[in-house]
């Protein structure tokens, strides 16, 4: 799964079908994916001589971090803090293009239940709720 830092990414759950959004007014979360709304509109951004990268809005700005102690939002991006440094994990036991979204601080995994539970928690590739799958929109000119 490779895209590069000018692929305009739709992030759309397995389980929930919900894509994940950051709003300008502060507000996170998952809603019904749709390419035209551009609060669902994120893009990968690799950290220099890491082995991660950051999950940047296009429409807010802010990234998305996961901290040790549980909390995980958006915030303004900074690629010295550590809970805004992500890992995808492939999943080959769901079919081609699924992953994870881990951590790389926190160590826990992205998950959207289809009872709408949003949050993070410990890596299981066997809980579907965690996988994702991202879907280009269209490149930077």
């Amino acid at each position: 799964m490779i895209f590069d830092q000018t692929s305009i990414l739709l992030f759309i759950n397995h389980q929930s079908g919900l894509a994940i959004f950051s709003n300008l007014d502060g507000r996170f979360g998952s809603s019904t994916p749709k390419i035209e709304y551009p609060d669902q509109h994120w893009q990968i951004k690799p950290i220099p001589k890491q082995d991660c990268f950051q999950i940047i809005s296009l429409h807010s700005g802010n990234a998305l971090f996961s901290n040790a102690d549980e909390r995980f939002g958006v915030s303004t991006p900074d690629t010295n803090h550590l809970d805004q440094r992500w890992q995808m994990k492939s999943s080959s036991g769901v079919g081609p293009g699924f992953f994870q979204l881990i951590s790389q601080h926190s160590g826990r995994a992205l998950f959207n239940n289809e009872d709408g539970r949003f949050g993070v928690s410990d890596p299981d590739m066997k809980y579907i709720d965690q996988l994702w799958k991202a879907i280009k929109v269209v490149n930077k000119k």
